[in-house]
Order: structure tokens, then sequence, then C-alpha cells
């Protein structure tokens, strides 16, 4: 909203001049709408002077979901089917060592790429174990939305039918 909109300015703002909590407000927001890559996102977060340990978590959060959120759309960019099968597959593989450091995306919008791409990485390697670890992580997703609840279906098909090794 047109409020919503001014608060932000205000507090840019208040941040170019000097305000310590505005500009970790303003950086906090930023990221939360996805202004910035990884590096960049670290570098402006690194610089920041006043930032609470709730704050610190939020960053932390929010540079996960940054990093997957940049990974996603620099694999949208690829136009070859055959690279993009490959760097699907790679990215699906990341995605699980994030899994394992129990470093999971918090935003919504990133949620259905990450388990998605991590779905297709099982699926090559024949992993069914892991598969199905997928679609109970994916069905908490689900709720009443009809996109999540038609994926999961094809991603419990997936594990019924997937080949053994």
């Amino acid at each position: 909203t047109l409020d919503e909109v001014q608060e932000f300015l205000d507090l840019a703002k208040a941040a170019e001049a000097g305000d310590d909590k505005a500009a970790t407000a303003v950086l906090i927001q930023q990221l939360e709408l996805g202004w910035f890559d990884l590096e960049e996102a670290q570098m402006r977060r690194d610089a920041l002077k006043s930032v609470s340990s709730k704050q610190k978590k939020l960053f932390t959060q929010l540079l996960i979901d940054t990093e997957i959120r940049s990974q996603i759309d620099a694999l949208k960019k690829i136009e070859d089917d055959d690279a993009s099968s490959a760097a699907h597959r790679a990215l699906g593989k990341k995605f699980m060592a994030m899994w394992d450091e129990k470093r999971l995306p918090g935003a919504d919008n990133q949620r259905y790429s990450f388990w998605w791409a991590i779905a297709a990485h099982a699926e090559e390697e024949r992993d069914k174990k892991t598969l199905k670890k997928v679609v109970k992580e994916f069905d908490k997703l689900v709720d009443d939305n009809h996109r999540y609840r038609t994926s999961l279906k094809r991603l419990e098909d997936r594990v019924k039918n997937l080949p053994k090794k």
C-alpha cells in the first residue's frame, strides 16, 4: 500500500542520514523483496553496524532464501533443454546438501522449487528413501494450495513408479 511504501522511503531516508537501526530495517525489507544476489546481500549485511540477536537470526534465514532464489534464478536463464536438465539435477544435489545442513527455505515462494529440485535429483539417483522424505516435507507445504496438492500427488506417483537401481 501507499502507506507501506512511504514508511519504507522514510526508513531509507533515515538510513542514508546515518541511522544504523534504519539501515538494518531497510536491508531486511530489501532482502525480503529479493533485491540482491547472495554476494551483494552478504556484503550489505556485513556493513551494518546495528544488528540485534533476533535480527542476526532473521538475516541468516534471509541469506539462505537469497541463496536459494539466486540459484533458481540462474537455472531459469538456461535456455538449452539438455543444459537446463543437467543444471536442475545439480541444483537438486546442492539443495539436498543444504537440507542435510538444515539450511531450509523460509520464504514460501522458494519452498516449492527447493523440494521439487531435490525430488528430481533423488529420482535421477533412484533414491526412493530420499524421495519419500521429500514427499513428507512437501506435504507440510500443501494446506489448501491447489498447485502444491497437484504436485504432491505427482511426487507420490513418482515414488510408486520409481524403478530400482
